[in-house]
């Protein structure tokens, strides 16, 4: 039996967490009806905590970041959100408790409490294995993840469920190809700067 050895580089961890995804919408529509885009933070250069981006409805819904450590915003905010459509600068941020609840290989899900009274719960069903990604990322980096696309979710602001579905995305192709589900969730997502090697001397002429 031949032996494969493992791939070791250099390399300096960025980050390491999990990101929990929810972007429902209802049949025939173009617009969200709710997105939660929640980083739950292990390991960073400004410590450990949670952060989530709450859009659910129109101009008059639940629009906010929500935090249990506002410390980590000013790495959060531009490394992970900044680039996405659904971010909006000037959002409210509001200090919230966090609270995780069922077996992430079924029907896992996270409970978020603010202290201005809402409650918001998202959930997703899993039915599918995972996907596993390790692959090149831009700057320099190297990005591992292992990735649960869901086919059912649910988000609940106040006890009210919102209405709406997951829905094929195509941000996936450069990493994975073909169209992936809205509602992801990636466990043991890391972020790596890679230590290149020097580029060989050019041979003597």
């Amino acid at each position: 039996m031949t032996r494969t050895l493992s791939r070791l580089q250099g390399g300096t961890l960025e980050w390491t967490g999990e990101h929990w995804m929810s972007m429902l919408r209802l049949q025939g529509s173009s617009q969200d009806s709710a997105i939660v885009s929640h980083f739950s933070m292990k390991i960073s250069p400004r410590g450990e905590g949670n952060v989530a981006v709450v859009r659910i409805g129109d101009e008059e819904g639940f629009h906010a970041v929500c935090t249990d450590n506002a410390g980590i915003l000013e790495f959060v905010i531009p490394r992970c959100f900044e680039r996405v459509s659904y971010w909006q600068a000037g959002l409210p941020v509001i200090e919230s408790a966090f609270t995780r609840w069922g077996d992430a290989t079924r029907e896992p899900g996270w409970r978020i409490e603010t202290e201005d009274g809402h409650t918001i719960v998202t959930g997703w069903t899993v039915t599918d294995p995972p996907v596993v990604l390790n692959s090149p990322w831009r700057n320099n980096q190297e990005v591992f993840s292992i990735l649960y696309f869901t086919q059912e979710a649910t988000v609940e602001l106040d006890s009210n469920p919102i209405e709406g579905r997951p829905y094929l995305r195509d941000i996936w192709q450069d990493t994975l190809g073909g169209e992936r589900s809205s509602c992801v969730f990636a466990l043991s997502e890391s972020f790596f700067d890679m230590i290149l090697p020097p580029k060989p001397s050019p041979a003597p002429k």
